[in-house]
């Protein structure tokens, strides 16, 4: 399917050209609505409060369109564009901008950014990395959009209240986390550990499995991590024991949630971003107390985790766009320092107002009426952002802010995945999701028992022979040339 469709944006290319030379007269003539193609989330942004506030700031009218959900987003992404629908900006994911980046499908931003894009220069000065993920060739196909910096997004959540009661302390190393897990499995009937998938980031951070590094120079990948092997044996050792949920492999976000809050499991992984189902805790179990693991130290009192960039998403003008001026005059007017504040935290005195030397939310406005503003935003400078960033998290729910600094512990041993400041090439965008899937599958088989862990040198080259090397090839090169 993927190579239909870039084989379609490549054939209808041509007329798409024409459709945006000949639109671009009519936008310069009249007052444009700009069309925007956007990656869904579970509201409708015309029917929003801050749709009147994106048209203020930005000075156009606006149309948006979300689209689906998963594999069938991505393509429709690609078949738009490659149909010659008129659309002005595309939200959309890194992939698909390198996809129809490649294919001739994106107007390229260099100089309209360079002319009418003082606020998107600003943006990126404290930190040029960003600017480069959309960047190809020396030029610039896209406005990365962070969400936030430096952020760590992973933990465990456990039951405070009854490790309190059975008398131990939280488990600050790997080994007393296994003797907590075998505590719960002898003391009570909980399920130990229960969360979804195997990939609980605490106990990676004890291996130093972060996503990628740059070991000796190479970006490697966990598969190739010295200590993956360990991880492996030390999951499979677990789940035979009982102490992982039997159903891991098959649970859902919400089937995992529920064990917690019912109170049948003891350890859960969790994204700060679960902070919902606190509220569901407290409802069902007035007495439970909580508190939160980002790291496990090894034998060596060492443990690292991934820091992600933030980078949500990414804005781009394809060339259906009728006027691709108008589009960038458009995102620079939200890059501006005072237009990201509009749209992200609102008016001083209606969502939030001074407390000594900080901004605090009004929480009953800006819940309501800056709930979805993170959908909405383009980009302004880093620290401007961050801070702005903060305070929405914080005037989301106190739970959000709760959960949030809780995992913000882990920021000194944060690490910094190299690929989420390269570019991502044509092989890496073929193959890296039939990979991931790939070594998902294998892992999952070798912890439940249905392989052995002697199979791993041989995954490996199987890993290899499917796209894996080129894939290596590729990245390393772009890496090679990031430090040039």
């Amino acid at each position: 399917m993927r190579r239909t469709l870039v084989g379609l944006i490549a054939l209808c290319m041509v007329g798409s050209l024409a459709f945006a030379a000949g639109t671009g007269e009519q936008a310069a003539e009249e007052q444009m609505t700009l069309r925007i193609l956007a990656h869904p989330w579970n509201f409708d942004p015309m029917d929003d409060p801050l749709l009147p506030v994106m048209e203020e700031v930005g000075g156009y009218d606006l149309e948006y369109v979300m689209v689906p959900q998963g594999d069938a987003g991505r393509q429709k992404f690609l078949l738009e564009i490659a149909s010659g629908n008129r659309w002005d900006i595309l939200y959309t994911y890194q992939d698909v901008l390198q996809q129809l980046a490649r294919q001739g499908g994106l107007v390229d931003l260099t100089d309209l950014i360079e002319e009418h894009g003082p606020n998107i220069i600003t943006a990126y000065d404290a930190d040029p990395r960003y600017i480069g993920t959309t960047t190809i060739d020396g030029r610039i196909y896209g406005i990365p959009i962070i969400r936030n910096t430096e952020v760590v997004n992973q933990g465990i959540i456990y039951r405070k209240d009854l490790m309190d009661q059975a008398g131990f302390e939280e488990p600050e190393t790997l080994i007393e986390f296994t003797q907590a897990l075998q505590t719960v499995q002898d003391q009570t009937d909980m399920i130990p550990l229960t969360g979804q998938g195997f990939n609980y980031h605490p106990i990676r951070a004890s291996f130093n499995l972060t996503g990628w590094q740059v070991l000796d120079g190479e970006v490697t990948p966990d598969l190739f991590m010295p200590r993956f092997e360990d991880w492996l044996e030390y999951m499979t050792t677990l789940y035979e024991a009982g102490l992982i949920d039997a159903e891991a492999p098959s649970n859902t976000r919400d089937i995992k949630r529920e064990k917690f809050i019912s109170g049948r499991a003891f350890f859960m992984d969790m994204q700060w971003w679960d902070w919902q189902m606190l509220q569901a805790v407290r409802d069902n179990m007035p007495e439970a107390e909580w508190d939160y693991i980002v790291g496990l130290e090894d034998e060596r009192g060492e443990w690292a985790v991934t820091k992600g960039t933030g980078i949500s998403r990414v804005v781009a003008v394809p060339r259906t766009a009728a006027s691709p001026e108008d589009s960038i005059k458009f995102l620079n007017a939200h890059a501006s320092v005072e237009g990201f504040r509009k749209v992200f935290i609102g008016d001083e005195g209606v969502h939030w107002e001074w407390d000594g030397n900080r901004r605090t939310p009004i929480i009953e406005n800006s819940t309501v009426e800056r709930r979805n503003a993170w959908w909405y935003v383009i980009q302004t400078p880093i620290e401007e952002m961050v801070e702005l960033q903060n305070l929405a998290i914080e005037s989301e729910h106190p739970d959000t802010w709760e959960v949030f600094l809780a995992f913000q512990d882990g920021r000194p041993r944060g690490r910094y995945n190299p690929l989420d400041f390269l570019t991502t090439g044509p092989v890496q965008t073929e193959y890296a999701r039939t990979l991931n899937q790939l070594q998902n599958d294998f892992t999952t088989r070798v912890i439940t028992g249905q392989e052995d862990l002697s199979a791993l040198a041989d995954f490996r080259e199987e890993w290899l022979d499917a796209g894996g090397r080129e894939m290596l090839e590729e990245i390393q090169e772009n890496y090679e040339a990031s430090q040039n």
